[in-house]
């Protein structure tokens, strides 16, 4: 004989019609109506009980789920080359201190002109990205005759097209040296001392060592800045 399938009462309690038949539903958890609810919704395929439990059961689980805690974001790398080691510092001064004699000259103006030095500083500054540097020698250039368009392409990483052309060849030598951390082709070394002369040449490369000096210097106090602020300070880039 069938078994009659369970039937509510007009107000929906299923759970007096479990509780009446108790030796057939003793398995049946009964420590809350939400379990119970659920079981009987599944025998009486009750479209009510359904759509009520289910949404109660994704609110609840949705409250007590634990939230995880925000992965912490990488912290960004420092770009700008900065002196390693003591010893690197120490290379670099030595070398300008052996120029002594040769520095008053240069400076001076007597083997290249103050607008010329202006120019090969800020084509180095441009390559290695010092922030100091690069707002102090600006205002030398100007002060120097360099013209206001002529600056924004060395700082644009350029070499302006209306460089004189006696300067033109110093300026690409010194942005390839710059960009190769001083280690420049031999080559383009010996046709900058062929065009210029071995005691403008060295004045050159002089200028050259003495603004790598400060460009370091001006970076690797950034670098210092920016490992105990967590990179909140001194790692903004050169914009361009």
């Amino acid at each position: 004989m069938e078994k009659a399938r369970p039937k509510t009462d007009q107000s929906g309690n299923i759970f007096r019609w479990i509780s009446e038949v108790k030796p057939r539903w003793n398995t049946v958890p009964t420590r809350s109506k939400m379990q119970m609810g659920i079981f009987a919704n599944l025998i009486c395929d009750c479209p009510g009980w359904s759509a009520g439990l289910t949404s109660q059961t994704i609110k609840t689980t949705e409250t007590t789920r634990p939230l995880r805690p925000p992965r912490p974001l990488p912290m960004k790398k420092f770009q700008r080359r900065i002196y390693k080691n003591p010893i690197a510092i120490w290379r670099d001064f030595k070398y300008v201190f052996s120029q002594r004699p040769l520095i008053k000259k240069t400076m001076n103006g007597e083997l290249v002109s103050k607008a010329f030095r202006e120019r090969l500083m800020v084509t180095v500054t441009e390559v290695n990205g010092c922030r100091y540097c690069r707002y102090f020698h600006a205002s030398e250039a100007l002060k120097a005759g360099v013209s206001q368009a002529e600056l924004e392409e060395f700082m644009a990483g350029a070499i302006p097209e209306n460089t004189p052309p006696e300067e033109y060849q110093a300026l690409a030598y010194a942005q390839h040296w710059a960009e190769n951390d001083t280690q420049a082709k031999p080559e383009f070394a010996q046709k900058l001392r062929e065009t210029y002369g071995p005691e403008t040449a060295d004045a050159i490369h002089l200028i050259l060592h003495m603004i790598r000096v400060g460009n370091l210097l001006g970076n690797t106090w950034d670098y210092i800045l920016f490992k105990l602020t967590f990179g909140r300070l001194g790692g903004e880039e050169v914009v361009r």
